[in-house]
């Protein structure tokens, strides 16, 4: 049994490795860094068997770390896609994600930077989302008509729906943006988003601050 499911797993990471990193935009998976290059960025291979570079990699050498792949169609100079680290504890047991399987959120940690008043700019010096990024901002105390904001680059606007929407919104445009919900309350992130999220039979996956070391 055992020399069947290496068989298996062999002939899995075959079949990885010859396909487009294009099919696997967006996917999340484990990712084991082990050379750093490029300055902040890492080379490592992911879960299944393809070698990709990750952003701001550098500070996990020799670690796994969870890892989304880039919706661009950029590559590095060698050809290698592009990856960036979501967390980098691997939760136990979780396994490689489709871009419709899982929601990314995050709680907006700076007090010096008045929310909702950001950019986009402003929130990637904490987060590590990936290209084309699109932010769903909800103020603390929102309701269904007020609190909320679109921000992609620095264009902001108010907008209105409910929780359910923007998390159908995050997973419909999943391979178009990189799309995820930045809450200004830690405590409405954990009593009214993530529970909406898993309610809708999504993985929320909460975004580390690349400060978090």
């Amino acid at each position: 049994m055992k020399d069947r499911k290496d068989f298996i797993g062999f002939l899995e990471k075959v079949f990885m490795t010859n396909q487009s990193a294009e099919e696997f935009r967006g996917y999340v998976e484990r990712v084991n860094l082990r050379e750093r290059i490029n300055g902040y960025c890492a080379v490592g291979t992911s879960e299944r068997g393809r070698e990709v570079l990750v952003t701001n990699g550098q500070m996990y050498l020799g670690r796994d770390v969870l890892a989304r792949w880039d919706i661009g169609k950029k590559t590095s100079q060698n050809g290698r896609p592009l990856a960036n680290i979501l967390i980098s504890k691997v939760p136990e047991g979780i396994r490689p994600l489709d871009p419709q399987s899982y929601v990314m959120c995050a709680v907006w940690q700076d007090p010096s930077k008045q929310f909702p008043y950001l950019t986009m700019g402003e929130i990637n010096r904490y987060y590590s989302p990936g290209s084309n990024a699109r932010a769903f901002m909800f103020a603390d105390g929102f309701t269904k008509r007020n609190g909320k904001w679109d921000l992609m680059g620095s264009h902001r606007v108010p907008v209105s729906g409910s929780i359910s929407w923007f998390i159908g919104k995050s997973v419909m445009e999943a391979m178009s943006k990189t799309t995820f919900l930045l809450s200004q309350s830690r405590d409405e992130l954990a009593t009214r988003i993530i529970p909406k999220i898993r309610e809708l039979g999504k993985l929320p996956i909460l975004l580390e601050s690349l400060h978090q070391v």
